[in-house]
């Protein structure tokens, strides 16, 4: 993922998602889980500001039932301008820490995932897990 900076952003700390993402902006996901194994529930939320392209921040849980804001990707979610729709997000922790992210048309009453990601917290950083699934025509991830 990478980071580059709004004039506004996601909190630096929270208690509950809606807490996090500024007044303007949609929430478009989030899910809990112990990202960084260290026993705690940690936050993966995604949200979109005005005009703009969905936002994913982490959030490591402090232990007080609030989280601190570990990362910001501005740039996380790519969707080309062919779509013809902005896609619904999927969004779990699996108890390996692995975090899951499927997109997927919200017109498709079957909820079929047009895309789906999965990464593991490793080192500081977030990379494509082995069962990480691509379809490069609806959208893309970037995770550096």
């Amino acid at each position: 993922m990478s980071i580059s900076s709004f004039a506004q952003g996601f909190q630096p700390t929270g208690d509950i998602s809606d807490d996090m993402i500024p007044d303007t902006w949609e929430y478009l996901g989030s899910a809990t889980g112990d990202l960084n194994n260290d026993g705690r529930a940690d936050l993966f939320v995604v949200a979109r500001p005005e005009g703009g392209k969905p936002v994913a921040a982490i959030y490591w849980d402090l232990g007080d039932n609030r989280w601190t804001l570990f990362k910001q990707f501005d740039n996380a979610f790519r969707q080309p301008e062919q779509m013809p729709y902005s896609p619904e997000y999927d969004i779990e922790i699996l108890n390996d820490g692995t975090l899951k992210i499927g997109l997927y048309d919200p017109k498709d009453f079957d909820f079929n995932i047009l895309t789906s990601y999965s990464f593991n917290y490793k080192d500081g950083t977030f990379v494509a897990s082995a069962t990480n699934q691509t379809n490069k025509n609806f959208g893309d991830f970037e995770i550096e």
